[in-house]
């Protein structure tokens, strides 16, 4: 996978370990959220990849690696944030749900999906 212009494959995460804060409280869950790759696509510059679907597909390779790398720093959730889709439901339609469930692949433990405006019925 490579994004845009010779930035390259991601190599490492330099994420430190979030159960620090927690590990004060520990009745405390740790949930964090990322973009997911729909939306990444609608506010990206694409100059590389020949359509937009191939591009969503790797964010979502990249945002996979992100959200692992997350739960294994001690993440208790995650969670993909996708508010595009009801701006674009063709394109939604055609490879978001694709897209999503790359990015979710193999995450262990709880992990989401936030959709804003109620539009999940229209993908």
């Amino acid at each position: 996978m490579s994004i845009g212009n010779g930035c390259g494959r991601q190599q490492s995460h330099t994420h430190r370990s979030p159960a620090g804060s927690s590990a004060r409280q520990p009745a405390l869950a740790l949930k964090i959220t990322v973009p997911g790759p729909f939306t990444m696509i609608q506010q990206a510059q694409n100059d590389f990849y020949p359509d937009e679907e191939s591009l969503a597909m790797d964010l979502a390779a990249a945002v996979n690696a992100e959200l692992r790398a997350l739960k294994e720093a001690g993440a208790d959730m995650v969670q993909i944030d996708e508010p595009y889709p009801q701006a674009r439901p063709e394109k939604a339609q055609a490879y978001a749900v694709a897209a999503i469930n790359r990015a979710l692949a193999g995450i262990p433990g709880p992990s989401g999906v936030h959709t804003c405006f109620g539009y999940a019925h229209i993908v």
